[in-house]
């Protein structure tokens, strides 16, 4: 099995909106009463981070609709290597918006649970994130690596 169909593979049985949206809804589950306050300094946090990771994925998905290409990440992109915008911040902004939007949901409804799930988040798409840096470095070369030298995985 080449690295392009294994990435494939296993994005498309877990891909990282699925786990967000399941640590979100475990979040909400395990967070949620009708009695529910929260401190407006930890709301504020929260609202931030939400709105963080909102912008960083919109402006995300706009750069590849505006190219024609689809943002699903089991899809293989050979034609273009982001490099503007806000892939000049982070090589992974979208799922920088994952991790920034669970923050902001696990503040509101349960904090003590995103002691585990953020890390968790963290650390699956940290997996995923070499799997498709090696993907991109096989398609797009030094072009590649010289992106890499100047432009953090993360923040």
């Amino acid at each position: 099995m080449t690295v392009s169909a294994k990435k494939s593979f296993i994005l498309r049985i877990l891909p990282p909106p699925a786990v967000f949206r399941l640590f979100a809804i475990l979040h909400v589950i395990f967070g949620f009463s009708e009695d529910m306050t929260i401190p407006v300094p930890l709301g504020l946090i929260s609202l931030i981070l939400l709105a963080a990771g909102g912008v960083l994925a919109a402006t995300s998905l706009y750069l590849f609709s505006a190219e024609g290409i689809s943002p699903l990440p089991w899809k293989t992109n050979d034609t273009v290597l982001f490099t503007g915008g806000v892939y000049r911040l982070s090589r992974n902004p979208m799922y920088l918006s994952l991790m920034l939007g669970l923050a902001g949901i696990g503040i509101t409804f349960c904090p003590l649970l995103l002691l585990m799930t953020l890390p968790m988040l963290f650390h699956f798409l940290s997996l995923i994130t070499e799997r498709e840096e090696t993907v991109n470095g096989i398609i797009f070369g030094e072009k590649f690596s010289e992106y890499c030298s100047r432009t953090r995985r993360w923040l």
